[in-house]
């Protein structure tokens, strides 16, 4: 009696690890089926930060990789105030260098307040828009900016008299009527 447990849990386990390696099976050949995956350079604008370390998150970080291979990708995706600053990672080991590039990136370019004012300035500064490509493109940037704000919890900074006047007054006339 005793034996036929062991041998059902055996083959119950056995079963189990085949179906997770066939389940990794078919995540690499899906992954491989992929098309390769281009990340945007990131040069140090804090409107850029947060698309660009959710997408280098999704694309390297969620892998399985060594921590030199990561910091490795991060520096080759970074441009010109970021690049310079992440410079100093690579004297660490990698580990080490990894976790201190995000952090300094974070620190230096991720300040949710400073985002948040950067997006407001951009809308609330936009030129009077003339016709419907411009409009397009201000929809577009306003649609970016709400789904920032409301990512980081800041989503009232842009919901206020005064930056929905400074909206409305960037439409043209027949708009602002309405």
């Amino acid at each position: 009696m005793e034996e036929q447990q062991a041998a059902s849990s055996l083959t119950e386990a056995f079963h189990q690890i085949l179906n997770e390696s066939r389940d990794h099976q078919q995540s690499l050949v899906h992954s491989l089926q992929m098309p390769r995956s281009e990340l945007q350079h990131f040069d140090g604008n804090p409107l850029m930060y947060w698309p660009f370390i959710r997408a280098f998150h999704n694309t390297v970080e969620n892998k399985s990789l060594d921590p030199g291979i990561k910091l490795t990708c991060l520096l080759q995706y970074c441009t010109g105030r970021a690049k310079n600053l992440l410079q100093c990672c690579l004297v660490k080991e990698p580990y080490e260098g990894y976790n201190m590039a995000l952090r300094l990136l974070e620190e230096r370019f991720g300040n949710k307040f400073v985002i948040a004012q950067e997006w407001i300035k951009k809308i609330t500064c936009h030129a009077h828009i003339k016709g419907t490509s411009d409009l397009r493109d201000f929809a577009d940037d306003l649609q970016c900016c709400h789904e920032t704000l409301k990512s980081m919890g800041y989503a009232a900074e842009l919901d206020n008299s005064h930056s929905m006047l400074s909206i409305v007054e960037k439409l043209p006339y027949y708009l602002q009527t309405r």
